[in-house]
C-alpha cells in the first residue's frame, strides 16, 4: 500500500452497511474472497482524501466504474439472487434454472450476507476487522 493511500479516506455514507455485510459475509461462513465480494458490491466509493475534491468535481462515475469492475472479478450477476432473497416472485421455470446454474452458490454467498445488512441499529466490527479477509485473498491471487 502506498503512503498516499494510507491517507483519511472519505467514505460513503454506507460504510455501516459495509460492516454489516462483512460481519454477515463472514457468519454466513463464505471464505475470504467472498467476504470481499459481498462486502464490496454495493460500496458507492472508498476515495483517499487527496484525490476526492478532484475525482468527484469531474463528474466520473465513481461508483459504475467501480461495481462495474467488481462484478467483473466475481463473474456474479447478482439480480436474480437479489429476487430470490427479497422474496418477489419467480417464474416455476426461472426457479429451475437458479437451481441449475453452476454460480448459484456464488450468488448466494453474495446476496444473504447483503440481505442480513440492511437493518438498523446494529452495528457491525470495525473497519480494521476487515483486513484480514483482504490481505488473505489478495495474497491468494484474487484480483480485488
Amino acid at each position: 500500500m502506498t503512503a498516499d493511500l494510507q491517507r483519511p479516506v472519505r467514505a460513503h455514507p454506507d460504510k455501516e452497511l459495509l460492516l454489516q455485510t462483512t460481519d454477515a459475509a463472514r457468519r454466513w461462513g463464505v471464505d475470504d474472497a467472498a467476504v470481499c465480494v459481498a462486502s464490496l458490491h454495493d460500496v458507492g466509493q472508498f476515495l483517499p482524501d487527496f484525490m476526492a475534491d478532484e475525482m468527484l468535481s469531474e463528474g466520473v462515475s465513481i461508483w459504475k466504474a467501480s461495481r462495474d469492475y467488481r462484478c467483473s472479478l466475481s463473474g456474479i450477476a447478482g439480480l436474480p439472487a437479489k429476487r430470490r432473497f427479497t422474496a418477489s416472485e419467480l417464474q416455476d421455470s426461472e426457479v429451475e434454472a437458479f437451481g441449475k446454474n453452476p454460480l448459484t452458490k456464488a450468488k448466494k454467498n453474495l446476496r444473504h450476507p447483503d440481505a442480513q445488512s440492511k437493518r438498523i441499529n446494529i452495528h457491525g466490527p470495525s473497519l480494521e476487522t476487515f483486513r484480514s479477509a483482504v490481505e488473505n485473498a489478495y495474497n491468494a491471487g484474487i484480483g480485488i
